[in-house]
């Protein structure tokens, strides 16, 4: 049986991981999906997502975290001829919202969205994921070509009188992801409210303010970490509170909030570095603002949609962050398929097994001590606790250096192309710059672990 997954906590060891109770860093990997709350797709209604499916599918490849997409569309943001299977709220009318449908009382939550919320964050607790309860959809506010007209909190679909389309069209955004409209935001904070007594008895929580909102957005979100933090103080746990980046965020801000962990975008990139960056071959570097502080999660949603490569997410690990995947998820029962070529990817299935084999070597030392230390590797992607453990990454086939400890060191090799793992014969190191080379010419991780 799997071990449920324990409370979350600052790691004051190492702030790039969160902890266990114990005090053990915990790293976190996953794929996530848009449909896997809200069922979404052509039709309406649209097909049922499997969930007992996905939960199979984390534990066979040692996930143990996704991103619970919210949504406050009554159709998917980009797919207007779609339909979405249910929002937070009780549509009662009087009169009907753009779909044919009663309008929404955004005062009043339907309490099977609320079921389904707690029995999806429930059954993944207990097989040791950890579950991102996304609270807010900022993309579609923010992009300009999804049709604002069907959000629930346009005029037409609520009897709230709030309508956030507002004039210009092209500044919805100010009265969806901002503090602008006082009303709005009182009826978000009703929203979120239910949403953390609703979850707030499970372990395995952690919260996201708003996907990819807009640049403008840090002093809304800053609003709901704090009013968060202030409805956990009533109810007993607290869980960790994360800021998003995407759609042009400002990185340096998100770094300076008061959030628990972020998961930053392509923005910090540099422009000659960008179409690089968008193939997934290299990662996201260390900023001056990216201080080791913080828990990062790098989720290629933010940095290129859909992509990412094995080498990405070995690269990623090896400067200390934890890394998700944006799942196209085309062999899942009841996927979402996005209609535009850019979302016309097939699921990469090297990179699904290779995050679960990271997850098996960060487990296997400890991460409150095994820091990045790309001064000890010449390729520069290396975790060390020098003396004691190192895993060093080669994204390239040829010989590379390691700085070591002297001592006698079981050694590994991964092939991250593979997936093949050969342990080698163990070694002993006089200390100082060693050699290696890895016996098959392929990107390969190699593990050193002093005996």
């Amino acid at each position: 049986m799997p071990t449920p997954a324990p409370l979350l906590r600052r790691n004051t060891a190492n702030p790039r991981y969160f902890a266990d109770p114990t005090g053990r860093a915990v790293f976190l990997t996953g794929s996530h999906t848009w449909n896997n709350l809200l069922d979404k797709g052509p039709g309406n209604p649209p097909p049922p997502f499997d969930w007992d499916f996905y939960l199979d599918f984390l534990e066979k490849h040692n996930h143990n975290c996704i991103r619970l997409w919210s949504g406050q569309m009554l159709t998917p943001c980009d797919n207007p001829g779609g339909g979405v299977s249910q929002l937070p709220w009780r549509r009662t009318g009087p009169g009907e919202a753009i779909d044919g449908g009663p309008r929404f009382d955004l005062t009043a939550f339907d309490p099977a969205y609320f079921d389904r919320l707690r029995h999806r964050v429930g059954t993944a607790g207990e097989r040791g994921i950890y579950v991102d309860v996304m609270l807010f959809e900022g993309w579609c506010a923010t992009v300009g070509h999804a049709p604002m007209e069907c959000h629930a909190f346009a005029g037409d679909n609520n009897i709230n009188g709030v309508d956030i389309l507002g004039s210009p069209r092209e500044k919805v955004y100010a009265r969806w992801v901002t503090l602008d409209d006082a009303e709005v935001v009182r009826l978000q904070e009703l929203y979120v409210r239910e949403v953390v007594r609703a979850v707030n008895a499970f372990d395995n929580v952690l919260y996201e303010i708003a996907n990819e909102p807009s640049g403008l957005s840090h002093g809304w979100q800053e609003h709901f970490v704090d009013f968060i933090r202030a409805c956990e103080a009533e109810l007993g746990k607290v869980h960790p509170i994360g800021v998003p980046g995407g759609m042009k965020t400002h990185n340096r801000r998100m770094f300076a909030s008061g959030a628990d962990w972020v998961s930053p975008d392509i923005q910090a990139v540099d422009d000659d570095r960008r179409e690089d960056y968008r193939k997934g071959t290299v990662t996201w570097g260390e900023p001056d603002y990216d201080r080791g502080d913080k828990v990062v999660v790098l989720d290629t949603d933010h940095l290129w949609g859909l992509g990412g490569s094995t080498a990405w997410a070995w690269k990623s690990f090896c400067r200390g962050y934890n890394v998700f995947y944006m799942d196209p998820a085309r062999d899942f029962p009841g996927a979402f398929f996005k209609g535009t070529a850019q979302w016309s990817n097939e699921p990469n299935l090297d990179l699904r097994r290779e995050m679960g084999v990271i997850r098996s070597y960060a487990e296997r030392v400890d991460l409150n001590r095994t820091l990045p230390r790309n001064d000890l590797c010449s390729t520069g992607y290396c975790l060390a606790q020098p003396g004691r453990a190192c895993i060093a990454f080669q994204p390239e086939a040829g010989p590379f250096t390691v700085t070591v400890e002297p001592g006698r060191y079981a050694m590994e090799w991964h092939f991250v192309d593979t997936g093949d793992t050969a342990a080698a014969a163990p070694a002993d190191l006089p200390g100082g710059t060693a050699a290696f080379e890895a016996p098959s010419a392929e990107a390969a991780a190699l593990m050193l672990l002093r005996l």
